[in-house]
């Protein structure tokens, strides 16, 4: 169990990277600044934690029935895929400026979308090579956490990275509640790159509270 939590810390500060590599050929760079950096840097390793919960939570429940092997070839597949799907997903958005929906999969896979995208040799051969490398990757991080594991203690994991995950939660929401009800550019627009990410808003509650938007503030004036 505490090799698998460890594998897991690994494996949402590399889908956090995976998620952060959107940030450098958007269209959204130009208006980043300090904040807007701070909160997406937060933004993606919140996201990526509660993604990672999935493949963590099945992994436990299969090493509760003693199928320790299986639970940690579920856990590398998943982790895998996860990595495979934001890759792709930063390749959608760059170009597109919206996520993998059911449109997207219907365009591809429909008899319609085959005779429209011509994939040819050399693009399934890298492909290949990126799924294999993901997998192998994520393969060799597994064997690193096991040493790993030895050398952190049960009061290391528990007293420092379960409450730095839960305060960065807390400061990523908040960023982006604060963001939301000024409009703040890099931190709205930032949010929006994250596929399938719904953050925490209080713009209901901060009016009910008696504050007003800057933009409104400057438009009554």
């Amino acid at each position: 169990m505490k090799r698998t939590f460890v594998y897991y810390l690994i494996e949402v500060i590399l889908l956090s990277i995976a998620f952060f590599m959107y940030m450098p050929s958007s269209f959204v760079a130009p208006a980043m600044d300090f904040c807007g950096y701070a909160y997406f840097t937060a933004a993606c390793v919140m996201h990526s934690s509660v993604i990672m919960l999935i493949p963590l939570l099945l992994c436990l429940l299969l090493t509760r029935f003693k199928l320790c092997r299986t639970a940690a070839a579920l856990f590398i597949a998943l982790a895998s895929a996860l990595q495979l799907f934001a890759i792709l997903d930063n390749l959608v958005y760059q170009l597109y400026r919206f996520h993998i929906n059911g449109f997207v999969l219907n365009m591809v896979f429909s008899s319609a979308g085959l005779q429209i995208f011509d994939f040819d040799v050399m693009l399934y051969a890298k492909a290949i090579v990126v799924v294999l490398s993901v997998f192998i990757a994520n393969f060799l991080v597994w064997r690193f956490s096991g040493k790993l594991t030895e050398k952190i203690s049960t009061k290391f994991l528990s007293a420092i990275s379960i409450p730095s995950l839960l305060l960065i939660a807390l400061f990523a929401n908040t960023l982006n509640a604060y963001g939301a009800f000024t409009y703040k550019p890099s931190i709205v627009k930032s949010a929006r790159m994250l596929p399938y990410y719904f953050p925490l808003t209080a713009n209901s509650l901060m009016t009910k509270l008696g504050f007003t938007p800057p933009h409104k503030r400057r438009y009554r004036l």
